[in-house]
């Protein structure tokens, strides 16, 4: 009996991480536009006293808003020196090894 509560919370263990990293992919539906805001915000999602937990998806806090022609919207982090030296009105377009979609 004990063997297969073992594998059971096993399982569960395995299922609930698959379904927390399926909830943190996003997909890209503006890859070109122009950006029309900018923000940052910490890259934590809690935080304890002196424990944090960083946001696996965000490695800076750096995000920028992009819009395309057909007015969709999309936010990506960028590094902190593309987001110091971009401006709203700026052409942006993605590139998957330096911007992530939020």
């Amino acid at each position: 009996m004990k063997r297969v509560t073992v594998i059971l919370s096993v399982l569960l263990l395995v299922v609930f991480i698959g379904l927390i990293f399926a909830g943190c992919s996003s997909s890209i539906t503006v890859s070109r536009g122009e950006i029309v805001s900018k923000k940052y915000e910490k890259p934590y999602l809690a935080s304890f006293s002196i424990f944090k937990i960083k946001d696996p998806r965000n490695v800076s806090g750096y995000m920028v808003l992009v819009q395309n022609e057909q007015l969709e919207t999309q936010w990506f982090y960028v590094s902190e020196e593309y987001y110091l030296e971009a401006n709203v009105g700026d052409f942006f377009v993605y590139n998957s090894t330096l911007h992530e979609p939020v």
